[in-house]
């Protein structure tokens, strides 16, 4: 109805001629002449679908934020400055009715909760005016209820406004099945680390048991050794002429394998001795150690046909006379195996990795199948046939272990016929 004391106002939803949804704010207002009847219609629309859809939005915002608040296991609530609620989950209420029988709604007064306990309203006071000062209070709490021993976190946001903090926005969350999956697990790694001291010194016991064993056995192994090895001499040298060309063969044969039995017995016992050294740290110029290395093989073993380029090389802090005996190996190692070739090339290097300086050895020799190269670094595993290429197979091993003793690791990389790459790292 239209009547010259108000306007009509009206809002309503169209559909344009391109299928869109409008809506429409429309204000109609009548004037009047001077005989007091309708002369004049007046009115306007206004396009506001803008503000009905930012409505909608956050009329369903709104919505999913009382859903999420409702639903959660969080005890959720907001204090004006009088520490009066201003707003509470469903959560909450249910949970102070059900533990203490209290019965809260918004407008009370959260201290109501403590009763007489001066100390605990006191505390709160504390902490809601630190809150109120601007500062975001985190802490956990502890409670006991009906025998029940519970932890609760909570955490309480200051809401600002104009500058000042006008309310608290307030979480507290029921953590007392995490603190218990904590304490379990700490007793757990008591428990753990307890065992692992246990066999860890029960292995200890074990390698000193096995390293005394092998050194015993090595060392008494030397005796009958050397005796053999005197009575060959003493039948080569006085004893030849009388055996026939069958027996001085079995003689040979004799004599080869007491000397490699010899050099078995050495080399073990040089890996027992190089498990029990303590490891000394300098500052090593390993230039100089590979260069004494290369001279010590040409002194002991005569020349060698290869061409060995060694590339600058980084210092190290490291045991150097066990690296001599690591660099030493290798080099021998790659002059063997590449004593084949027409033209055995060897180049040692190194480059550095984020903390550590990585050593290398490469030739152009008989190489080796790389799925294979787990048996590399064990005692008296060989990839190659004795009858191909001398030695016990120890070399490696003695490398790796001194390696090791230094907190570095040994690999190599290698194909058949096409040499090999050993590295070697060490903590720069």
């Amino acid at each position: 109805m239209l009547n010259s004391n108000e306007s009509t106002k009206i809002t309503y939803r169209i559909i344009d001629n391109k299928g869109a949804a409008k809506w429409l704010y429309c204000e109609l207002g009548v004037e009047y002449d001077h005989t007091g009847k309708p002369a004049v219609l007046r009115g306007f629309n206004q396009d506001i679908t803008a503000q009905k859809e930012a409505e909608q939005t956050l009329k369903q915002s709104e919505a999913n934020l009382t859903a999420v608040i409702e639903n959660t296991d969080a005890n959720i609530y907001s204090l004006d400055k009088n520490l009066r609620y201003l707003t509470l989950n469903t959560v909450l209420k249910k949970s102070l009715l059900r533990e203490y029988g209290i019965v809260v709604n918004p407008g009370d007064e959260i201290l109501k909760f403590y009763g007489d306990d001066q100390a605990a309203i006191s505390q709160w006071k504390e902490i809601y005016a630190k809150a109120f000062s601007g500062k975001e209070q985190q802490f956990t709490q502890e409670f006991s209820t009906g025998g029940i021993h519970r932890f609760v976190h909570f955490s309480i946001h200051p809401v600002w406004q104009d500058g000042e903090v006008v309310s608290l926005s307030c979480f507290a969350r029921d953590i007392t099945k995490q603190k218990q999956a904590e304490a379990e697990i700490v007793l757990l790694n008591e428990s753990l680390e307890k065992k692992v001291k246990e066999r860890t010194a029960e292995l200890v016991s074990a390698n000193k048991e096995l390293e005394a064993f092998s050194y015993t056995v090595a060392h008494d192994l030397r005796a009958p050794l050397r005796v053999i090895s005197g009575f060959v001499g003493i039948l080569e040298t006085e004893h030849a002429k009388t055996l026939n060309d069958e027996g001085k063969y079995l003689l040979s044969v004799i004599t080869q394998n007491s000397r490699q039995m010899s050099q078995l017995v050495a080399d073990l016992l040089e890996l027992s001795r190089v498990g029990r050294v303590l490891v000394s740290s300098v500052c090593c110029n390993m230039q100089e150690v590979v260069e004494q290395s290369l001279e010590f093989i040409k002194s002991s073993e005569g020349c060698f046909r290869a061409c060995v380029k060694v590339q600058p090389l980084h210092p190290a802090k490291c045991d150097p006379h066990l690296l001599k005996q690591v660099w030493l190996n290798l080099i021998s190692n790659a002059i063997k195996y590449s004593g084949k070739k027409e033209f055995p090339q060897i180049e040692i290097g190194s480059k550095t990795s984020d903390n550590t300086i990585i050593y290398y050895i490469k030739d152009n020799g008989a190489g080796f199948d790389i799925n294979l190269s787990s048996k590399l670094f064990h005692p008296f595993q060989r990839l190659h046939k004795k009858s191909e290429y001398e030695g016990t197979g120890v070399g490696l091993a003695l490398s790796h272990v001194i390696i090791t003793k230094h907190g570095g690791e040994m690999w190599a990389d290698a194909a058949v016929g096409q040499g090999a790459t050993f590295f070697f790292s060490l903590p720069n």
